[in-house]
């Protein structure tokens, strides 16, 4: 944009900003109204898709150029206040954007052939576009408001997408409890804009960000904010809708449910991060909530079989990352993190998809020999699952170190060993699918997927294994953001880190050649993590058992406390109204003689005092 005037700059970012959000909406608009009239729906969506990419290309230069940006105007005016709608741009609004539409073309372009002969196959599309405008509506926000009003309207492209197969039993019960679930989160995330709104009569980020609050309202607000984090991201203890949730075709897995939506709760913790770093308890439970959801997640891997549902706890466990580092300090480690894990996560997905297809299973116990008939997707399997437990000098590689440097440097060693630790267990759980899926005789006669979805999974896998490069890249555009302490670790965390992937291959490696897997599954350990530790059953007793006691106890209450009082009364008014009436028997001589009463009752009474 070199001999561009400033001018010029700011309308071509507004021309840009336009593009980027109508494009996928007018996409939804055509394919949902006249989707039966156009015979190659995907190319609407793939079209504004693209769109979208280059624009979203477009606003990173703009960054560069100009700095930050922010376009808004009055949605809603009243008694001198108003709610305000717009777009923000800066480091981590210009890369997320890009993340979004990056990965929703070419799990689009992937869909073309993995959805042909579905007879939904137009309305999948514009379910798709309609993501993309609410997703990268969220990421360009310039305040609370409209990232709620974007923040809800996710949640139900999630349901629509999860449910996409609604003639399953199972599709449709995890639509509803990724939905119900989710809104739990929601509501504290209500609840903080509300506050908000009441303490200071604007919902914008610049206003807020700007003003002075104490640190207890900071503590309550960031704590609600957070809640609204852990529902969407899938974090303990809301994490159990996620897994479930891969009842929906493999691309909305792969674009919802790893690398986007998710992630939606970790943009609003770094969006916020002005808020949370003047709330310091908020940020310990930030923390320690991002290192159990890592763990966990991670073990609740190890003992799953079906292989999205690997990939989903793994999900679980690399956003426990991010809000790990979030809650140390460590903003830029966590959106480093966020930029890789969204490549290297979306392509296991679409690999998992590959592979579904071609043994017609879920169950890697099922699968077997992929590496001597599915070399495409043996490639690109592998550079995602190096990027995933970070062997060097793969992406994933950079960011889980920036991750473990930022929480070794915070002082807090028993959040540092964990998250080491989940770094061990994360190499064993990837190589244990893989040896099990790759190796050995294949079971069955397979074969690749069509040519565009090879084309996404090749792409995707360069992108996971040389991503790492954009280190220096993302650092400049979050300076603006944040200014972070230079870290001294030096070489103890990536020979630490590097130990426990060799160590978890290894382990992994003896499990497969001595088949100790079986006795592992069997075991008490393995029951235990196959029933989620027992947190589904916990979950299920204080939710679902008691409602037929509560409905008895409600119905109870209604008829005899609700109808009874209302019903008393009414008998107590109409007894009363009986016998009062009984004095008004209409002769003069009976009032006479009744005032003549009352009159030396009166008399007495005055006498006596």
């Amino acid at each position: 944009m070199v001999g561009v005037t400033a001018q010029e700059i700011v309308y071509r970012t507004n021309l840009a900003l336009s593009l980027i959000l109508l494009a996928p909406l007018l996409s939804f608009l055509i394919l949902i109204l006249f989707g039966r009239l156009i015979k190659r729906s995907h190319l609407i969506a793939l079209t504004a898709s693209f769109i979208s990419l280059f624009s979203s290309i477009f606003l990173i230069f703009a960054f560069y150029r100009t700095g930050r940006y922010e376009v808004s105007f009055n949605w809603l005016a009243f008694g001198g206040q108003g709610l305000k709608v717009g777009c923000l741009i800066d480091g981590l609004s210009s890369v997320a954007a890009f993340v979004v539409s990056f990965l929703v073309f070419f799990i689009e372009l992937y869909s073309v052939n993995y959805m042909k002969g579905e007879t939904r196959y137009t309305r999948f599309f514009a379910y798709l576009s309609l993501f993309a405008f609410s997703m990268l509506g969220l990421v360009l926000s310039q305040g609370y408001f409209q990232m709620y009003v974007m923040w809800e309207l996710v949640g139900f492209c999630s349901y629509l997408l999860i449910g996409f197969w609604f003639e399953r039993d199972a599709a449709a019960k995890a639509a509803k409890k990724a939905f119900f679930i989710t809104r739990l989160g929601d509501m504290g995330f209500f609840l903080a804009l509300l506050l908000l709104w009441s303490a200071t009569g604007t919902l914008t980020f610049s206003s807020l960000f700007s003003r002075t609050f104490s640190t207890a309202f900071l503590t309550l607000v960031t704590i609600l904010l957070f809640i609204g984090a852990v529902g969407k991201s899938a974090q303990f203890p809301l994490f159990i809708w996620l897994p479930d949730a891969m009842e929906g075709p493999t691309p909305v897995s792969a674009l919802l449910h790893s690398a986007t939506m998710v992630a939606a709760g970790v943009i609003l913790v770094a969006r916020s991060y002005p808020l949370f770093s003047k709330a310091p308890l908020t940020l310990s439970v930030v923390a320690w909530i991002g290192a159990i959801s890592a763990l966990l997640g991670a073990l609740l891997a190890i003992a799953e079989k079906n292989l999205k549902r690997v990939l989903a706890f793994s999900t679980i466990s690399q956003l426990g990352y991010m809000m790990l580092a979030l809650g140390v300090g460590g903003l830029f480690a966590s959106f480093f993190h966020f930029f890789t894990h969204a490549f290297f996560k979306a392509l296991l997905f679409l690999c998992a998809g590959s592979l579904i297809h071609a043994y017609h299973a879920q169950d890697i116990d099922e699968m077997s020999g992929a590496l001597l008939k599915l070399p495409y997707t043996t490639f690109a399997f592998l550079a995602g699952a190096l990027s995933l437990v970070g062997l060097f000098p793969f992406s994933g590689f950079w960011s889980k170190d920036e991750i473990l440097i930022s929480v070794w440097e915070s002082g807090n060693y028993w959040l540092s060993s964990l998250a080491i630790f989940t770094a061990f267990l994360t190499s064993f759980y990837v190589f244990k699918v893989f040896f099990r899926v790759f190796l050995g005789l294949p079971k069955r006669d397979l074969h690749e997927m069509p040519f565009l979805t090879q084309v996404s999974q090749i792409v995707l896998a360069f992108i996971a294994i040389f991503s790492g490069g954009a280190f220096g890249w993302l650092s400049g555009m979050m300076k603006s953001l944040v200014v972070e302490k230079e870290a001294h670790a030096g070489f103890l965390i990536p020979f630490l880190s590097t130990l426990m992937v060799v160590s978890g291959c290894f382990l992994a490696w003896l499990f497969y050649r001595y088949e100790w897997e079986g006795g592992f599954q069997a075991s008490f350990l393995g029951m235990a993590l196959h029933r989620w530790l027992f947190i589904e059953d916990f979950y299920r007793l204080i939710f679902l058992k008691p409602v037929p006691y509560l409905k008895t106890f409600f119905v109870n209450l209604e008829k005899w406390v609700v109808d009874g009082a209302v019903n008393g009364i009414a008998g107590a008014a109409n007894y009363f109204s009986y016998n009062v009436r009984r004095w008004q028997q209409g002769y003069v001589q009976f009032y006479l003689g009744l005032s003549f009463v009352c009159l030396i009752i009166l008399v007495m009474i005055w006498w006596l005092k």
